[in-house]
């Protein structure tokens, strides 16, 4: 967690040279007891990809613009719900105004400069989502797996063994878990409404 990686950076339990900064501003929506921004300061060398100059990015020794969500490929792997994997995708529908880059390509570039290049096979990250969609099996029988998924914007069906996650339990959480239904104060009669305050994608956790 961000609390326990800058309580251990603070006490000189770890040292990144290196760091990396993409689609999160810790500074702005940590509380400030973890002392996120002290943590920071103590890394050498900060790379953010964010477009604008928010709290994090403007304690960056380097910033890379990342593409707009319109300028470049998106994908993401949902949760279900519905029993089967779900993986969205979606081309862009633009091209890129500024002299920006997707951070995908940015870290398949540094990967081939590396001392000891990471040999990856893809030169961008549309090659990348291709390779990686036709590993999967096609949800339309007799369709190519990727066109399939970019014509619908999302593919989804049974992962092959070999792409399943195996189940993880957070540590300190047991393996079992009892539900318990939820109990209110207070007549029904009286009190026949519930609050349910819940983070939404509008004003996120209301700290902005």
């Amino acid at each position: 967690s961000f609390a326990q990686w800058a309580a251990d950076a603070l006490a000189g339990q770890s040292s990144p040279q290196l760091l990396f900064v993409d689609g999160v501003n810790p500074v702005f929506t940590a509380p400030p007891a973890w002392q996120i921004r002290e943590a920071l300061e103590k890394v050498p060398y900060i790379v953010s990809f964010s477009s604008f100059l928010d709290e994090t990015s403007t304690l960056a020794d380097l910033i890379l613009p990342d593409h707009s969500f319109l300028e470049s490929w998106m994908e993401s792997v949902p949760e279900s719900g519905v029993g089967v994997a779900v993986a969205n995708v979606s081309p862009a529908v633009m091209r890129p105004l500024y002299a920006t880059r997707a951070t995908p390509d940015v870290l398949l570039d540094i990967g081939r400069r590396l001392k000891r290049p990471l040999n990856l096979p893809w030169q961008n990250f549309e090659e990348m989502l291709t390779a990686s969609f036709k590993t999967l099996p096609s949800g339309t029988p007799g369709a190519d797996v990727w066109a399939d998924a970019q014509s619908k914007g999302m593919w989804s069906g049974e992962l092959p063994p070999a792409l399943e996650r195996a189940p993880s339990t957070p540590a300190g959480v047991p393996p079992a878990l009892s539900y318990e239904a939820p109990r209110f104060d207070g007549d029904a009669d009286e009190y026949p409404f519930h609050f349910l305050p819940y983070p939404s994608s509008t004003f996120f956790d209301g700290s902005l």
